[in-house]
């Protein structure tokens, strides 16, 4: 069901613009990646872009080390070795502007998510129905130096599952587990990580395919 920390059984939806209403003024503290391009030791391969916000672009990549580690007690075949989109391998590549950080107003949000990831390892295999950190490094920009967060993939936003019901709504039991999952979440976030969410928003809310 509707989760905010798994992968996904199903890819995202296509890319979405980012507003108009800071995008002209931003777009040079954005790093402009291109599909193919490698990252991190040539470790991620970016695939198309999902979409972005004010501080950040996040893309489809392929974990090519993910691939390598599921291959090496295969023996060695072509077919073994094609660039299938295998869900698996595939993580949002998360790149932010070149202003988060070291430029007057970080928005920490590299600490937040180390601090999430770590206290999830603590809990092993309890669901918290957050998403954590897969991997993080740094890129430079010609602005300047940009984080970046390798994160689990999620599936659709909660908008775009309503389409799949009549006239958008979603049915009572189904909301009832995703509103527990949320408030699960929360609790978690506050009482465990010491976070605070300051907003929830239904684009936020991700699909994992999980129960």
């Amino acid at each position: 069901m509707s989760q905010t920390g798994s992968h996904s059984s199903t890819l995202p939806a296509q890319s979405k613009k980012v507003g108009p209403d800071y995008r002209a003024s931003r777009t040079a503290l954005y790093y402009s990646a291109k599909a193919n391009e490698t990252f991190n030791a040539s470790r991620y391969v970016a695939v198309r872009m999902l979409g972005g916000g004010r501080y950040s672009h996040v893309w489809l990549a392929k974990d090519t080390w993910y691939v390598r580690k599921s291959l090496d007690n295969r023996p060695f075949s072509a077919l073994t070795y094609a660039w299938t989109i295998s869900n698996d391998s595939l993580v949002a590549l998360k790149i932010l502007t070149s202003d988060c950080y070291g430029a007057g107003h970080d928005i920490f949000e590299l600490d937040i998510m180390r601090r999430i990831t770590q206290q999830q390892v603590q809990l092993c295999s309890q669901a918290t129905h957050v998403i954590s950190l897969t991997d993080n490094f740094s890129i430079d920009g010609p602005t300047g130096s940009h984080e970046c967060m390798a994160l689990p993939l999620l599936g659709s936003d909660l908008s775009y599952q309503a389409r799949r019901f009549p006239k958008r709504r979603i049915p009572v039991s189904v909301m009832k587990q995703i509103t527990r999952q949320l408030l699960e979440g929360l609790r978690f976030l506050h009482e465990t990580c010491g976070v605070i969410h300051t907003g929830i928003f239904i684009q936020e809310y991700g699909n994992c395919g999980g129960g």
